[in-house]
């Protein structure tokens, strides 16, 4: 096992390591830790314990809430060696196929295995159960991203609109706890009661879960300890951000690759756009549902130099756009033609105004489409930052409920149009969870756009939403969560994680 000793050896050789993309405050370890096995890790965990040292994992940090940050005097586990996709395996109890997986595993070699798994996979075992026609469906936006990071925040996708977040496809993991333990999860097995839950060890502690009787909003949801009654366990580790201890394996659900279509609709404004989601919204079909607010069709043609791949003028007239992908295996689009041609028209809209394999549109160009803003948004960050190195993207990760999404946007954007602060809006607007990037150009502009990003955060959970769909909360946003929660929720939170973590060591700050 590789190990980095001392602070100024670790900060000089891997200061990459100790933040996530946040770049949020942060410190330097004492020991980073590179282990190769589960042995490596329960053996790193016992010696934290032991002198209670605080412990933190990290991941790929692709995070934005400074979850994976470190901090001064600590102890560091990287995952990025354990990064194997460890066999594939059928469900006896459903017939299903799972992978199991070390957890410093990236998004993008489980999606290239399983695109050509006897070329990419030939040495795993139980390869030979695989085809190339089975997908890990959440679709979380960032390939580098490594599955433990993912399941610590229960991360979620475009594609997630269809089928749910990644806590919906896990089966099963491993958890090193703080005395080095390692405790199984298999869904099914540790089923809560109304009493809580006694998990027994491999040594024979017991662990007593309390009872949760606090609920998350009924929306996409990334903020606090998950709880539902009669949950599983297992459900209440996946989206827990490392703080019950060190998750060393996770086992996750295949299922049919469908085929997809995806097609760029335009708009001429965004109560028409809104239409268009809203007839889609219910269609078993719809895979996903992306929406483009008029500032971010307007970053892209400012920024359409940058693009070495030409993206096509966009429709005249339009001023917003939805970005939406069907399952041509259970309605082909040449049988839905028809009434899809019937809702553009009852939107202001039209398929001759669509981009789509259909219309013969390249679809390399609704790869460069979808690829291009998330471009042009750090080209005007980094140009900002030119006369003030403070100035940084600040980006929402609210969603609301369907009921109230309509009203809650226009109050929103009404709040936005009256400060004078560039933003752009766009994002996962079938879950009712639009990213609104605010842009602020000087200080001042800082200064205001961070009220205004509490002040939206504070409308979400008003309306019933969270304040952190996909993201997590991490360190930075921790001091939010009472928005959402009673302080008895965060009083049972508290106890949740006592009970998995009584000395505190697991990734401090996370959460609480």
């Amino acid at each position: 096992m590789h190990t980095l000793s001392g602070a100024e050896n670790i900060l000089s050789k891997a200061e990459e390591y100790l933040h996530d993309e946040s770049r949020y405050k942060f410190g330097v370890p004492s020991e980073l830790y590179f282990p190769t096995s589960i042995d490596d890790v329960r053996t790193i965990v016992k010696d934290a314990s032991r002198i209670n040292r605080p412990l933190h994992f990290i991941g790929a940090r692709t995070g934005t809430t400074g979850g994976s940050n470190c901090s001064n005097n600590s102890a560091a586990i990287s995952f990025s060696s354990m990064n194997r996709i460890l066999s594939v395996e059928r469900d006896s109890s459903d017939d299903t196929l799972f992978l199991r997986c070390e957890p410093g595993v990236t998004l993008d070699t489980i999606n290239s295995m399983l695109e050509n798994p006897h070329l990419h996979g030939k040495d795993i075992p139980g390869i030979l159960l695989l085809n190339d026609n089975l997908f890990f469906a959440p679709d979380p936006t960032e390939r580098s991203a490594q599955l433990g990071g993912m399941a610590s925040v229960n991360a979620s996708g475009a594609r997630s609109f269809r089928y749910g977040a990644l806590r919906k496809h896990i089966t099963g993991c491993k958890l090193v706890t703080d005395n080095g333990e390692l405790i199984s999860f298999k869904r099914g097995k540790n089923i809560m009661g109304s009493d809580g839950y006694d998990l027994h060890t491999e040594s024979g502690t017991i662990i007593h879960i309390p009872a949760l009787t606090y609920r998350i909003p009924e929306v996409k949801n990334a903020a606090g300890y998950y709880s539902c009654p009669g949950m599983d366990v297992l459900d209440c580790i996946i989206g827990s951000e490392g703080t019950f201890g060190a998750i060393v394996e996770i086992c996750i659900k295949l299922i049919k690759k469908p085929s997809i279509m995806a097609a760029l609709s335009f708009f001429p404004d965004r109560q028409s756009a809104f239409g268009f989601v809203d007839k889609l919204r219910n269609h078993e079909a719809t895979l996903s549902l992306e929406y483009f607010d008029p500032g971010a069709l307007q970053f892209i043609n400012n920024c359409r130099n940058m693009f070495p791949e030409r993206i096509p003028q966009f429709p005249a007239g339009m001023t917003t756009a939805i970005l939406w992908e069907w399952n041509d295996d259970i309605l082909t689009f040449e049988e839905f033609s028809d009434t899809i041609e019937s809702y553009h028209t009852a939107c202001g809209s039209s398929l001759e105004l669509t981009w789509s394999p259909s219309q013969r549109t390249d679809e390399n160009i609704l790869k460069t489409f979808r690829h291009a803003l998330p471009e042009a948004v750090n080209a005007k960050v980094a140009q900002n930052k030119i006369n003030n190195s403070n100035l940084h993207k600040i980006g929402t990760d609210t969603a609301v409920p369907q009921r109230v999404f309509t009203a809650w946007f226009f109050d929103v954007l009404s709040r936005l149009e009256s400060t004078g602060i560039p933003f752009v809006i766009f994002g996962h607007i079938g879950d009712c969870h639009p990213h609104i990037n605010l842009l602020p150009e000087n200080e001042s502009q800082r200064i205001s756009a961070m009220a205004l990003y509490e002040e939206i955060m504070k409308k979400a959970a008003d309306a019933g939403g969270t304040i952190s769909a996909e993201h997590g909360i991490g360190k930075i946003k921790k001091r939010y969560l009472p928005l959402m929660y009673t302080s008895e929720a965060l009083r049972q939170m508290k106890a949740l994680k006592s009970a998995f973590d009584p000395k505190g060591i697991f990734n401090p700050g996370n959460l609480q």
